[in-house]
């Protein structure tokens, strides 16, 4: 028995190949993996009413909520009914024998869509028109979806192609008081020009690209810079808690790459085990984190999704890896100041080191000192080759 199987997924720029053409998988070298499948795409043309117009639409319902006015306004005659082409892709599988298993459907959807990335990566070099790439994490959680047998009708449904994009679609729970509270301090804390900005960001971004935009190559490569920000940052506040002259700051970034200065710098200050090709949390970003972002940046690699998220994972827990360190008595006396730039009075409170002597060195910190340390940072780069 011959099984068919039909996703119909829309492509976020109109690809102006000819309308309803088949293309045959094994006309782009795709078309054989391991399964039973056999693998086609059909470009698809339609006209939808305009996206500029969908916007409009949405804009007056989310504004309407604050301004009941707005309700009564005619939306058609503020710009009115413009129409745009669409354009979308028919990937068809065809399975002899038996029905597909679920895993052997979402594989079969994976390599088609590998195929429709393999035409818009040609498109592209034919036109030179840049194109995004369509990726699971970008598409609408829903697509339509048809099967079809020997024996039976055609029969319709929708695939769900992802989690993420519920977030379009379903508005998460309020944030509770404690949230709320956590949001303030956050703020008032970790804002632009706070000592650890620059790392949160390059995090987030990380995980946007990961979870949101499926761009695992960006991902490893936002998550590793994360993670250099974030090892130099740390270094560079224990250095000034130190009342280290600039220049010898910079000397001790000029002195090597950063795996020299993780060798180097942070055990005698943090103690800890800081073996780049060990099995603890320094290993683990060293060669997950750092050796797979060089792949990406010098040989082009494109990460699978398992890898990427381990690179992130793997950020994290070299983040709190190092607040565990800076926190520890020994360490949390001299560096108290880092410590709070880290992971702030309740991250400290948390790991049971908010003592009377831990809760002195807080108090005694004065308004302003994130301005002297920015200064002396500032010099510290300037001198730094």
């Amino acid at each position: 028995m011959r099984h068919s199987y039909h996703w119909v997924v829309p492509l976020p720029e109109p690809l102006p190949l000819p309308s309803g053409v088949l293309i045959p998988g094994d006309h782009i070298g795709i078309a054989a993996w391991e399964g039973r499948g056999v693998l086609s795409l059909i470009p698809l043309l339609a006209t939808r009413p305009h996206p500029l117009m969908q916007v409009n639409n949405e804009l007056f319902t989310v504004a309407a909520f604050l301004h009941p006015e707005l309700a009564t306004v005619d939306r058609q005659s503020v710009g009115g009914e413009p129409d745009g082409d669409y354009s979308a892709v028919e990937i068809t599988a065809e399975f002899d024998g038996e029905s597909a298993s679920e895993l052997e459907l979402s594989d079969a959807f994976d390599r088609g869509m590998d195929m429709v990335r393999a035409v818009q990566r040609a498109y592209y070099l034919a036109t030179q028109d840049a194109v995004s790439l369509i990726v699971r994490e970008t598409l609408p959680t829903m697509i339509l979806f048809t099967q079809s047998h020997d024996t039976a009708d055609v029969t319709s449904g929708v695939f769900i192609t992802h989690g993420p994009g519920l977030r379009a679609s379903v508005v998460p729970d309020s944030l509770s008081r404690e949230q709320l509270e956590r949001l303030g301090g956050i703020l008032s804390h970790l804002t632009p020009g706070g000592v650890f900005w620059s790392y949160a960001d390059l995090r987030r971004e990380a995980q946007v690209a990961l979870w949101l935009r499926g761009d695992y190559r960006s991902a490893v490569l936002a998550a590793a810079t994360a993670a250099e920000v974030y090892l130099d940052t740390v270094l560079l506040h224990m250095l000034w808690m130190e009342g280290a002259a600039p220049e010898a700051a910079a000397a001790v970034f000029n002195r090597g790459q950063l795996g020299s200065r993780v060798r180097r710098e942070y055990a005698p200050r943090l103690g800890g085990q800081w073996d780049l090709t060990g099995s603890g949390p320094i290993g683990a970003w060293h060669v997950k984190t750092a050796a797979l972002r060089n792949r990406v940046t010098h040989a082009g690699y494109v990460p699978s999704l398992a890898e990427a998220k381990l690179a992130l994972e793997n950020v994290l827990k070299l983040e709190v890896y190092l607040i565990d360190l800076v926190c520890a008595p020994q360490a949390l006396e001299r560096y108290i100041k880092t410590a709070l730039e880290m992971t702030g009075t309740p991250g400290i409170e948390r790991r049971g080191r908010l003592n009377k002597r831990f809760q002195q060195l807080i108090d005694s910190v004065l308004p302003g000192e994130l301005d002297i340390f920015h200064d002396w940072a500032e010099t510290v780069t300037s001198l730094r080759t």
